[in-house]
């Protein structure tokens, strides 16, 4: 991914931190991210830099969720919002596939 890229998805991350909500044209962060298709590894990408971002700024853990609409893709702070089967929004640690939940360390934050 190229740096200015790199910055722009901080961006966009940044501003689900501050304001709660963030979109991203679905073109565009396939573009980012050199590929056809969303696909495990982006969503993963995604997951571990929210993750460092909650850690770098000592905020305790906020789980990041994602909605995808027609050509967009709208990412919500998560904080008392619960993403169940079938609800739009979709966690996006849940995209990633990966079996072990997050493990975040609340002293670290602190």
């Amino acid at each position: 991914m190229a740096l200015r890229h790199e910055a722009e998805l901080e961006l966009r991350l940044e501003r689900v931190f501050d304001v709660g909500c963030a979109e991203i044209r679905h073109g565009e962060l396939l573009m980012w991210f050199g590929q056809d298709r969303l696909t495990v590894g982006i969503w993963r990408e995604i997951d571990d830099r929210w993750n460092e971002l909650l850690a770098r700024t000592h905020h305790p853990f906020v789980p990041l969720l994602a909605g995808e609409a027609d050509g967009v893709i709208v990412f919500v702070w998560g904080d008392g919002l619960e993403a169940r089967d079938g609800s739009w929004l979709k966690t996006v640690h849940g995209l990633t596939r990966r079996m072990e939940p997050f493990k975040f360390d609340e002293q670290e934050a602190e």
